[in-house]
């Protein structure tokens, strides 16, 4: 159920990402970049990749970013990224536990906090986590007049809820 939820919120990054290859060469470039696309593609990416430190650890530092990192930049970067933390994921041991978070918890100052959670409850961070920063990707492309599906950036709630499950 929660490696589902993982891998079906990194397939709607990866295919955002399908959508803008499919555009000229010419495009793709000013669309992922100039739009700070892959900037919301990489800060999510990072997420998936805190979550997976805790293989090893039972700490999630989601103050650890890659920033500048070629897949801000470049389509092709960013889906081999995709395909690499997939196949750590289908790795990944899905037992709950307790963890720690590291995160910053101030945008006035440095200030890191420091709590307590469980790795089920991180899961479900990062699966949200990735499904806001889809729909804010959507809303870029699309000032853009680049459409994306309806499903892309769809909260599991919503999507209950539009089935009639609600």
């Amino acid at each position: 159920m929660l490696l589902s939820a993982l891998i079906d919120t990194l397939s709607q990054i990866e295919e955002i990402l399908d959508a803008i290859l499919k555009l000229p060469d010419n495009q793709t470039a000013v669309l992922y970049i100039d739009t700070r696309v892959g900037s919301h593609v990489r800060h999510a990416l990072d997420h998936y990749k805190a979550l997976l430190l805790l293989e090893d650890s039972d700490v999630v530092d989601y103050n650890l970013r890659s920033r500048q990192s070629p897949m801000e930049t470049d389509v092709d970067a960013a889906k081999r990224e995709i395909a690499i933390i997939r196949e750590q994921l289908c790795m990944f041991t899905y037992k709950d536990r307790s963890v720690r978070v590291v995160s910053e918890i101030s945008c006035s100052e440095t200030e890191v906090g420091e709590f307590e959670s469980f790795l089920f409850r991180e899961i479900l961070w990062v699966v949200n986590h990735t499904i806001h920063h889809a729909a804010m990707i959507k809303v870029l492309l699309g000032q853009r007049g680049l459409c994306l599906a309806d499903h892309i950036g769809l909260a599991p709630a919503t999507a209950s809820y539009e089935r009639g499950n609600d």
